[in-house]
C-alpha cells in the first residue's frame, strides 16, 4: 500500500502554491527533504519552506487561509506567538484564537461599497473635469476677448469725454479770464463816469451853499433886509432839489443819516460838506463790484474733469484685470495638466488645512503657505513638478519647491499626494523631516475616470 499526503492542506501553505503539490518529498536550497519534515517545527531549508505552518524558520511565511474571507500571507515568527493577529481572522496562526471571519467579511464589504461608490462619483467627478478642461478653455478665451472687446470701447468712449471735459473746463477758464479782462474796465470806466457826474453835482452844490453861507454872513448886519433875497435864493434852488427827489437815483441818497459826532452842530459848510461826502459813498455802494461783475457768476459750469478722469481710470482698471486672466490662460496652455487634462479645471485652486497652530493653504499648479494663526506667514514652496521627492513621475504626486530657507536647513518644500476622492481637499499634512513637509489630498482628478458603458469600474 503507498501512502500519499495531501500536502495542498498543509497548516500555512497557500492551496494555489504548486511547490507543495507532491507525494514523496519536498525540494528547497537544491536538495530534497521528505515530506514527513515538512512542518515538524525544524527548519531544515535555509529559504524557512519547509515550515510553513510553524515558528521554526525565522525567514519562513505562513498564509491563513482566512474561509468566508480573503486569505492573507504573515511573517512565520508571528505563528504560534500567543497573539491572534488580525490578518488571521481564522485563528489559523495560534491554537485558541477565534475564527470571526465573518464578520471581518461583512465590515469589509461595507468598506468596498463605499470605496466603489467613491470610485464611481469620483470617475464622474472626474469626467466632468476633463469635459471642462476641453470646452472651459475654449469659451473661457472667447468670453474674455468679448469683454476686452466691450471694455475698449467704454475705455475710447471715456476717453472722448475727459478731453472733451478737459476742453471744457479751458474755455470756461479762457472765458472767465476774458470777461474778467472786457468787463473789468468797462464797469470800472461806467463807475468813474457816474463818480465825475456826482463829484459835479457836488460842485455845484457847493457852491449853492456858498452862496446861502455868505447871504447868512450878511445877516448880522442887514438881517431885515436880507429876507427877500433868501426867499429868492430859496425859489431859485427848490426845482434843483425837486428833481433830485424825482430822479432815478437810489433813494437811500436822500434818506436822513447820524453821524457819530453831528457835523451839522457846527457851521452850515461843515454840515453840507458831510452830506455830499455821505451821498457819493452810498452812490458807489450802492453799485457794487460784486454786483456789476455778477453776470460771470451766472454762466453754467462744464462737466468736472475728474469725474471723467476718474471713470477712465476704472474702466482702464477693468480691462487690464480681464487682460491679466487672458495672458493666465495664454501660459496654461504650456503646463502639463494629465494624460486627459483632468488637472485643468483645478488650476490655481487653493484649499486650507487646519492644525492646532498653523493653517497650511495649498495652492494647485501655485504656492503652498504656512499661515501662523498668531500672524505671518512662511512659504513652503511654489509647484515645480509632477512627481516625487526622487524624481519618479507619477500624476498622483506633485513637488513644491524653493520654499523659505529654514534655520541651518534646506529650503522648505511639500511632497503632495493625491488619492481618489469624490471632492478636493486636504485631508493630512505633515514633516517626516526637518523642513521636507507632506500633504496628502483627496480629489476627483486622481480616481479612474468613469465610461458610461461599464457598470463597475
Amino acid at each position: 500500500m503507498i501512502f500519499v499526503k495531501l500536502v495542498w492542506a498543509l497548516k500555512g501553505v497557500d492551496p494555489s502554491d504548486t511547490r507543495y503539490q507532491v507525494t514523496d518529498y519536498f525540494e528547497c536550497d537544491g536538495t530534497k527533504i521528505p515530506i514527513q519534515s515538512l512542518n515538524d517545527d525544524y527548519c531544515d531549508c535555509l529559504d524557512g519552506t519547509d515550515e510553513p505552518g510553524t515558528s521554526a524558520c525565522q525567514n519562513g511565511t505562513f498564509y491563513c487561509l482566512n474561509k468566508g474571507h480573503i486569505g492573507q500571507t504573515i511573517s512565520s515568527s508571528r505563528v504560534n506567538d500567543g497573539i491572534c493577529d488580525p490578518e488571521c481572522c481564522d485563528g489559523s496562526d495560534e491554537l485558541h484564537c477565534p475564527n470571526v471571519c465573518d464578520q471581518v467579511h461583512k465590515k469589509y464589504q461595507r468598506e468596498q461599497d463605499q470605496k466603489n461608490l467613491v470610485l464611481r462619483k469620483g470617475g464622474q467627478a472626474k469626467r466632468k473635469l476633463i469635459e471642462q478642461a476641453n470646452n472651459q478653455r475654449t469659451v473661457k478665451v472667447k468670453e474674455l476677448e468679448a469683454r476686452i472687446e466691450k471694455l475698449s470701447q467704454k475705455e475710447k468712449r471715456a476717453e472722448e469725454e475727459k478731453t472733451k471735459a478737459e476742453q471744457l473746463e479751458q474755455q470756461h477758464k479762457q472765458l472767465k479770464e476774458e470777461e474778467h479782462q472786457k468787463q473789468c474796465p468797462a464797469k470800472f470806466t461806467s463807475l468813474q463816469q457816474e463818480y465825475e457826474s456826482l463829484m459835479e453835482t457836488t460842485r455845484d452844490l457847493e457852491s449853492r451853499l456858498k452862496t446861502v453861507y455868505d447871504a447868512l454872513a450878511d445877516l448880522e448886519s442887514t438881517e431885515k433886509d436880507s429876507i427877500p433875497y433868501l426867499k429868492t435864493l430859496y425859489a431859485d434852488n427848490r426845482q434843483f432839489v425837486e428833481e433830485l427827489e424825482i430822479s432815478d437815483a437810489d433813494p437811500t441818497l436822500l434818506e436822513p443819516f447820524e453821524p457819530a459826532e453831528n457835523p451839522c452842530e457846527g457851521s452850515l459848510w461843515q454840515c453840507f460838506k458831510h452830506a455830499s461826502t455821505l451821498f457819493i459813498t452810498r452812490a458807489v455802494e450802492s453799485n457794487s463790484l460784486l454786483q456789476l461783475l455778477s453776470p460771470l457768476s451766472e454762466k453754467s459750469e462744464p462737466v468736472d474733469p475728474q469725474k471723467a478722469r476718474d471713470r477712465l481710470y476704472e474702466i482702464q482698471e477693468k480691462k487690464r484685470k480681464v487682460q491679466q486672466e487672458l495672458d493666465d490662460l495664454s501660459k496654461q496652455d504650456k503646463i502639463d495638466f494629465g494624460p486627459e487634462m483632468e488637472w485643468d479645471a483645478l488650476y490655481h485652486k487653493c484649499f486650507e488645512f487646519d492644525t492646532t497652530e498653523y493653517v497650511y493653504e495649498l495652492c494647485l499648479f501655485g504656492e503652498a503657505k504656512q499661515k501662523a494663526k498668531s500672524g505671518g506667514n512662511v512659504g513652503l514652496g511654489t509647484f515645480t513638478r509632477w512627481g516625487d521627492r526622487k524624481n519618479q513621475k507619477s500624476y498622483h504626486k506633485m513637488m513644491y519647491e524653493n520654499g523659505l530657507q529654514c534655520w541651518n536647513g534646506p529650503q522648505r518644500s511639500v511632497e503632495v499626494e493625491f488619492i481618489c476622492g469624490i471632492e478636493t481637499r486636504i485631508i493630512s499634512q505633515g514633516e517626516p523631516n526637518v523642513c521636507e513637509y507632506t500633504m496628502k489630498v483627496e480629489t476627483p482628478a486622481a480616481c479612474p475616470t468613469w465610461r458610461e458603458d461599464k457598470s463597475e469600474l
